[in-house]
């Protein structure tokens, strides 16, 4: 199992679940990483349209307004990857007469995934602290000073979350 299996799930499944870590990135002002994770959801959504909408002529419109809207512009592309995979994209989306299958995005979704990891990492951080803060005051604990405190990683496959111990009462 990939290391990046939960990112992937935990991307994936943002929008579903309250957009988390959306507003994270939203909190902090990242607009770079915030562009990268709404063409993550563009491309799934557009994804899981393909069983939805027979019309080819609708799905290759779709197609185009993710490149456009992401990759297309050269003078400055919301995404940045490299020319190669930007000019394979546009020449099978130029040249394709039939479906569009969502999986022409995948080199651009494993190229821009890594870049989302530090940040999703910061907010599992950040997001338990709250919860510590609000659990142990609760149980008269003392909670960690700072998030920094707390041990987000992707160890053989899993995410492993170590916080100092022990917050007892003092």
């Amino acid at each position: 199992m990939s290391a990046h299996v939960h990112l992937r799930v935990s991307l994936t499944n943002d929008q579903k679940f309250g957009g988390a870590f959306r507003q994270y990135l939203i909190r902090k002002k990242n607009g770079g990483l915030l562009k990268i994770l709404s063409f993550w959801q563009d491309v799934n959504d557009y994804g899981s349209g393909d069983t939805k909408t027979t019309d080819r002529h609708i799905r290759q419109g779709q197609a185009w307004d993710i490149y456009h809207k992401y990759i297309g512009n050269h003078d400055k592309p919301n995404i940045e990857i490299c020319n190669k995979v930007r000019d394979t994209i546009y020449n099978t989306l130029l040249n394709t007469k039939d479906f569009v299958s969502a999986s022409i995005f995948n080199p651009v979704k494993e190229e821009v995934v890594f870049r989302l990891e530090a940040a999703w990492k910061r907010s599992l951080q950040e997001d338990l602290k709250n919860y510590l803060d609000c659990k142990t005051r609760a149980q008269g604990g003392t909670p960690p000073s700072s998030a920094d405190a707390i041990d987000v990683s992707l160890q053989d496959g899993k995410l492993v979350i170590r916080r100092p111990n022990p917050w007892l009462k003092r």
